[in-house]
């Protein structure tokens, strides 16, 4: 009787141990992770959360923007019409986001820094997005917020002081008046998301006076752009 070859008569389990061998010699060795999972987990999400944010201001939706962020201002608050809707999705420049990088996350993973590029009408702006860990509170699960600088939050409203009691103000016929009416400190300012906010101001009297100027509001959350504006028009009445 005719024997197989040997390498056909190795028993069975034999054979898958080569096999096994040979494939284990040749497969890539795999990176460990840079991290535990739930460190992954806890940060992944970041990205979109920034995507959900610019989707609010794009929408013109002020108020949902206002509660991913630590402001503790309530959007109702008769000193904060320009973070109500009414207002905000009445401008014709609002942010849209272009592009957002990947996050940078602190050693203790409760911080947060991710790069965006959004455009306001034809000017494309870039700027680094800070974002801020809070644990599980009571019914409220644990989320990341975006940060706003309160030094630098808004724009410069210095002058409005001196303006004649009565005066008014509108943003595409939507009255703001209240944001100015209780104005306190040497640099008071106005808080406003990013946009273009065509600013009327009547002054009253035998002849009323209307003046718009035009606030470009040109970080997220704040700018530079208009300091001096309302004090430079309160000043030319008084002249």
């Amino acid at each position: 009787m005719t024997r197989a070859p040997l390498h056909l008569r190795l028993p069975l389990a034999g054979l898958l141990l080569a096999v096994a061998l040979g494939v284990s010699a040749c497969a890539p060795s795999v990176a460990p992770l840079d991290g535990p999972p739930e460190f992954d987990a806890k940060t992944a999400g970041i990205p979109g959360q920034v995507e959900t944010f610019f989707g609010y201001l794009a929408g013109g939706q002020a108020t949902a923007a206002l509660r991913m962020t630590d402001l503790a201002i309530d959007e109702s608050a008769a000193d904060a019409p320009f973070l109500g809707d009414e207002v905000y999705e009445t401008l014709t420049d609002r942010p849209t986001l272009k592009n957002v990088g990947e996050p940078k996350i602190s050693d203790d993973g409760d911080d947060a820094e991710i790069d965006v590029t959004y455009a306001v009408g034809a000017d494309e702006r870039s700027e680094t997005v800070r974002l801020e860990f809070v644990e599980k509170s009571g019914g409220v699960p644990e989320h990341w917020v975006l940060l706003v600088d309160s030094g630098s939050e808004g724009f410069d409203a210095t002058g409005t002081s001196d303006l004649p009691s009565g005066t008014r103000y509108s943003v595409n016929g939507v009255d703001v008046t209240s944001a100015f009416e209780n104005l306190s400190g040497s640099s008071p300012r106005v808080m406003a998301f990013a946009g273009t906010y065509p600013l009327e101001i009547t002054v009253p009297g035998a002849t009323p006076m209307t003046e718009t100027i035009t606030v470009d509001v040109d970080t997220l959350f704040g700018t530079t752009s208009a300091d001096g504006k309302l004090s430079g028009f309160a000043d030319s009445l008084g002249g």
